[in-house]
């Protein structure tokens, strides 16, 4: 990838360096003022930097994504596999407290999610109430996980 440089226009008599957005960093538009191709600074930048970034983000998203897909596609194939290699595997019982917190885990999301979308909204005053109850199943699952990985010790 090459960069070409590309001087300053000549300004004439009594006329003033143009200041803003497109001297920070390139601006939106390649080869603008500075020679820059684009979304170089962090500040200024329209409608078409914004959805760029955007973009950047759901591709990175759907990229983190695959990978997690991908290692628990291999942990779940090195279980098989381990399990079909021998008699001594052994199965494990799992205390039904860990069923609630996962329960728990599950109410929770949608009450943060709730949350979220007043807080967005900004019609409802009911954002804290909604947190606090979030604070509070968080916490009753991370007392169930303490109490099922005890049970399971």
């Amino acid at each position: 990838m090459s960069t070409t440089l590309t001087p300053p226009p000549a300004l004439g008599e009594g006329e003033k360096p143009q200041t803003g957005p497109s001297t920070r960093g390139g601006g939106s538009e390649p080869g603008g003022r500075n020679g820059g191709s684009g979304g170089g600074g962090r500040t200024g930048g329209g409608p078409d930097s914004i959805q760029r970034l955007i973009q950047r983000y759901k591709l990175g998203t759907w990229v983190g994504m695959g990978g997690i897909v991908m290692i628990f596609a291999a942990f779940t194939s090195a279980l098989v596999v381990r399990k079909g290699m021998g008699d001594d595997w052994v199965s494990l019982d799992l205390p039904r407290i860990l069923w609630v917190s996962t329960v728990l885990l599950l109410i929770s999301s949608f009450t943060i999610e709730i949350a979220r979308r007043r807080q967005r909204e900004r019609t409802d005053p009911g954002v804290r109430q909604w947190l606090s109850f979030t604070l509070v199943l968080g916490a009753l699952f991370l007392g169930t996980q303490y109490w099922g990985w005890r049970d399971l010790a």
